[in-house]
């Protein structure tokens, strides 16, 4: 899964890494040049993007859009730690207070679970359908933690409870523009029947290159600093 902020940054980084490389060649041609009695007559050949614009198309994966700032090792820990402090109240309203034999058992079976999901969620080799993953280690993490409230409820009410509150917690902050995850390949993108998923991103880069410039400092003392040419 890539964001948006990624694939533009690393558009951006390989324009960058381009503009490096034919510098580069400049180089090796001008050095040419100068050894040739001929060719050192000649201005040597190099071309400089000025000013490009690109459109491309991407898509929004929807599939995956979910909140990534939550998709951590601390934040999961933390949405499961207090989907049960909320179902505990709920199923034991005259005695909500969780008992601290109960607290450290819970906190422990939730960091493992919670460890195995991040683990899922950020396997690069697979193509995840986080929402799904989502609700399957929320009925996980329902039935791991049952024995601690089936006192008072029994698997049924209580899944129905604390399945929707966790969900509701990954789910509920908005994904901020950049970090919406993406659709980039061709073959992918042809496959895509709504249109609707479909953006086009239109960037306008300009050749602001950079050179190394000596200040002299208060104390007389030189520094080299990078300025726009």
């Amino acid at each position: 899964m890539i964001t948006l902020k990624d694939y533009i940054g690393n558009i951006q980084k390989e324009i960058t890494n381009a503009r490096v490389q034919a510098d580069l060649e400049t180089l090796l041609i001008a050095k040419e040049y100068a050894n040739n009695p001929l060719l050192k007559h000649f201005s040597v050949p190099n071309i400089r993007m000025k000013d490009v614009e690109l459109n491309i198309p991407v898509a929004i994966d929807r599939v995956n859009a979910t909140p990534v700032n939550k998709l951590t090792l601390e934040g999961a820990n933390n949405v499961y730690i207090k989907s049960f402090q909320k179902a505990y109240t709920y199923f034991n309203a005259t005695n909500p207070e969780i008992p601290r034999e109960i607290n450290l058992q819970v906190e422990e079976k939730t960091r493992a679970l919670a460890e195995r999901f991040i683990a899922e969620i950020n396997n690069p080799r697979a193509r995840i359908d986080i929402p799904g993953l989502i609700e399957s280690y929320a009925i996980r993490y329902a039935e791991t933690t049952f024995p601690f409230v089936e006192k008072t409820t029994r698997l049924e009410p209580y899944q129905n409870y604390i399945v929707p509150v966790i969900k509701n917690d990954f789910e509920k902050d908005e994904t901020s523009i950049e970090d919406i995850p993406v659709i980039v390949e061709t073959l992918r993108l042809k496959e895509i029947n709504d249109r609707e998923n479909m953006i086009t991103i239109k960037m306008n880069i300009r050749d602001d290159a950079m050179e190394w410039s000596t200040e002299t400092n208060e104390d007389g003392s030189t520094s080299q600093v990078l300025i726009y040419e």
